[in-house]
């Protein structure tokens, strides 16, 4: 899957993105819940090869256009299938 990484359409560059296999909740904000990590290259995109299953993605990155402390992330539960390509937006914010 190619992920895009966005707070309010602006990219964010070297975001974290955190990976939960066989999960469609967010299982929190501690980075040690979560099966593997990715950062995204300086567009805000990450490319990822997965099985199929279900997945909770949770990226976290920084946006200095927002006040302090800039940090803004967010995350979406997936559902990948057999053969499956996808290009997902994954929106942060700063308020979760």
């Amino acid at each position: 899957m190619q992920l895009q990484i966005s707070h309010h359409g602006k990219s964010i560059s070297k975001a974290r993105v955190f990976i939960k296999c066989n999960a469609s909740n967010f299982p929190g904000s501690d980075t040690l819940n979560y099966d593997a990590a990715f950062t995204c290259n300086e567009d805000g995109k990450v490319q990822i090869a997965v099985y199929p299953g279900q997945y909770y993605l949770w990226a976290s990155g920084m946006d200095y256009s927002v006040p302090p402390p800039y940090i803004v992330n967010g995350g979406i539960p997936v559902t990948m299938r057999f053969n499956e390509q996808r290009n997902l937006q994954v929106p942060v914010s700063e308020g979760d």
